[in-house]
């Protein structure tokens, strides 16, 4: 394969899978009872499992994190003013955008390539723009270059694989970021804060307490809703300890294949909240599982019921701030 079949490969892939976990996102902020949020954790798992083997086929160029879509330490407050026009040929997409800027934005306009972008953005100004960098007719890229002639308006370019082209006419546009797919809410409302110096912005280092899952994560799934985010943390402790157990139980039985379904069910806990530690010794222990003695297994179970309780106890008091 060529480098432009590489990237288009991993450009359709990273914007499939956006769709998939933009929409699990909008699907956990609604009621739904244990098995389907289990349900919702796991398929937003097997989503982020995509788009690592998409990195690892389809490597591509590194740049500095600077250029890319990291995660901010500010918890974004902005409300209803915005007039925004975004332009993206998914369905799925434009439904995601319109859906996570329905509380910032007064006026969005929606339009499906860069053609109808351009004829939009000449029709009247707008406070934001937002272009999904490969669209049919014009290209995100092309439709920035030419507004950037007559207008100095903030530009977010979405896009589901970087490259130094991409990130230099970025910056030579000015005004101008990167928003890399998949992509949540939270990172969609901190990149446009980053376009939009005036609007409010409130510090928090909340997540500083906590090294073996991150809040952060929770809030984005959670979509700020500590009720919601209450009932994840309650089910996901009773996910672990029933793991545990049935674990234990694998591991009296020097039962390898009973462990692998186990291994998995927590790595999907583990992914759900960031938990680095925990899913580290998960991979650890999957691969003890191929050629290790009992022996050695039974030395990484012992760091990884460690792991489980300092998580639990994380979680535990967690739990008690929202209450209070």
């Amino acid at each position: 394969m060529t480098r432009d079949s590489d990237s288009k490969i991993r450009h359709d892939l990273r914007n499939a899978v956006n769709g998939i976990m933009g929409l699990l996102e909008v699907l956990a902020n609604t009621k739904l009872d244990s098995d389907q949020r289990k349900f919702v954790r796991m398929a937003s798992a097997s989503a982020r499992s995509v788009i690592d083997i998409t990195e690892s086929a389809f490597p591509e160029v590194k740049l500095p994190v600077d250029t890319l879509s990291g995660v901010s330490k500010n918890e974004v407050s902005l409300r209803g003013t915005l007039k925004v026009l975004a332009a993206d040929d998914d369905k799925v997409n434009r439904l995601l955008i319109e859906h996570h800027l329905k509380e910032l934005a007064g006026e969005l306009k929606l339009v499906s390539d860069g053609e109808e972008a351009l004829s939009a953005f000449s029709a009247q100004s707008y406070d934001l723009v937002i272009l999904d960098y490969v669209m049919p007719v014009v290209n995100g890229l092309d439709v920035a270059e030419e507004i950037r002639k007559n207008s100095g308006v903030p530009i977010l370019i979405v896009t589901g694989g970087m490259s130094v082209e991409v990130s230099s006419r970025c910056q030579e546009l000015g005004n101008t970021t990167i928003l890399f797919k998949p992509f949540t809410k939270a990172d969609l409302h901190k990149r446009i804060i980053e376009l939009l110096p005036n609007a409010p912005i409130h510090e928090t280092d909340a997540s500083a307490e906590y090294y073996h899952f991150s809040p952060e994560s929770l809030a984005k799934l959670s979509m700020g809703d500590p009720a919601l985010a209450e009932g994840l943390l309650v089910d996901l402790l009773e996910e672990i300890q029933e793991s545990q157990s049935a674990a234990q139980e694998a591991v009296v039985r020097e039962d390898r294949e009973a462990l692998r379904p186990i291994i998995q069910s927590m790595q999907s806990v583990a992914t759900t909240i960031l938990a680095g530690l925990l899913s580290n010794t998960l991979k650890k222990l999957e691969q003890s599982l191929e050629e290790e003695s009992w022996e050695l297994i039974n030395i990484v179970i012992g760091a990884l019921w460690i792991h489980c309780q300092s998580l639990k106890i994380e979680i535990e008091r967690y739990l008690q701030t929202l209450k209070d």
